[in-house]
C-alpha cells in the first residue's frame, strides 16, 4: 500500500501534500500565476477569436468595426472573416471558406501568434511529478 502511495502521489502515507486535492489546489495556482503573466497582446487576440467564434454567423450583426464600411465603401477585404471565424468554430470549414478565404490562414496565424506570446511567457503548464 505505502508503495502505492508513492508511486501514485510521491509522497508518504497521511502526508496531505500529496493528496489529489492538495495537487489540484497546486496546479490550479500555478495556472493563475502563468495566465496573470500573459501579456496583454495574447489576452486581446484570444479574446478576439473566441468573441468571433461565439457570435451567430448567420445571423444580423448590429453595429460593424470597420472603417470602410462607416464612410460607404461597399467592397471591404475584410468583410466576412468574423463570419468565417465563427463557421470554423462551429466545425464547418466549407462554410467557412465560402464566407472568406483567408478565415483559416487567420485562425491559424493568430493561434500560433498567441502561442508563441504564451511560450515566452513561462511556458505551458507542467505537472512536475516528484
Amino acid at each position: 500500500m505505502r508503495d502505492a502511495l508513492l508511486s501514485m502521489y510521491g509522497t508518504e502515507p497521511g502526508d496531505s501534500a500529496g493528496t489529489p486535492a492538495a495537487r489540484l489546489r497546486r496546479i490550479a495556482r500555478r495556472a493563475y500565476r502563468w495566465a496573470m503573466g500573459l501579456p496583454f497582446e495574447a489576452l486581446f487576440w484570444t479574446a478576439g477569436l473566441v468573441a468571433m467564434a461565439a457570435m451567430d454567423p448567420q445571423g444580423d450583426h448590429l453595429f460593424s468595426l470597420c472603417p470602410l464600411d462607416a464612410v460607404g465603401v461597399s467592397i471591404c477585404p475584410g468583410c466576412g472573416l468574423g463570419h468565417a471565424v465563427a463557421y470554423l468554430a462551429r466545425g464547418e470549414l466549407v462554410a467557412s471558406v465560402q464566407a472568406h478565404p483567408l478565415g483559416v490562414p487567420a485562425v491559424l496565424i493568430l493561434a500560433t501568434h498567441v502561442h508563441r506570446l504564451a511560450r515566452r511567457a513561462g511556458g505551458p503548464l507542467h505537472v512536475h511529478r516528484s
